[in-house]
């Protein structure tokens, strides 16, 4: 019987590890981050539709080509997944012969594009006012960005947080 005892203690004592690391996990992943679903093919090449990330919300300070979550207030649902090309006062344009993004004068090298980059409905150059950012889509001809008027620059208060980590599908896990 104090076999019986010991064993069911030790089970005990392990169920009660797994809860304690779990709930762990648990309540860093809220206080620090969150996960985020891609919807759409705006990132494409970088990130497919369905890929999980986790957002980093707490200490998240976005720079130059950080992958960003926004809140999306144009009334499309989910969150807005996108690439951060300008910060407040910078003057953003698109060179009319390489379809190249200009920031404050300097061509951006995107490595990561697989298409053109061509403007939409507002007109460049453009300066990011105080408070905003300019967000473009990897997949620039089929990404709803800062370029339209439907979303234009986004305020810094809308940023969520920056992805760090994309978790899922498992073959893709990483940066």
């Amino acid at each position: 019987m104090q076999k019986a005892s010991r064993v069911a203690t030790e089970v005990f004592e392990w169920y009660e590890s797994i809860l304690l690391a779990f709930l762990a996990v648990i309540l860093i992943f809220f206080l620090v981050g969150r996960a985020v679903g891609v919807s759409g093919e705006s990132m494409y090449p970088t990130l497919d539709d369905g890929n999980q990330l986790f957002v980093q919300t707490l200490t998240s300070k976005p720079t130059y080509g950080d992958i960003v979550v926004a809140d999306n207030y144009t009334g499309y649902g989910d969150p807005i997944i996108k690439r951060l090309i300008g910060m407040p006062g910078d003057v953003i344009d698109l060179d009319p012969v390489t379809n190249r993004v200009i920031r404050n004068g300097e061509v951006l090298d995107e490595p990561y594009l697989s298409v053109p980059t061509y403007p939409e409905d507002v007109p460049f150059p453009i300066t990011v006012p105080e408070g905003k950012v300019f967000l473009m889509g990897d997949n620039r001809t089929n990404s709803l960005d800062s370029r339209s008027s439907q979303v234009g620059c986004i305020d810094q208060r809308a940023l969520l947080g920056k992805v760090v980590l994309r978790f899922s599908p498992f073959e893709k896990i990483g940066g």
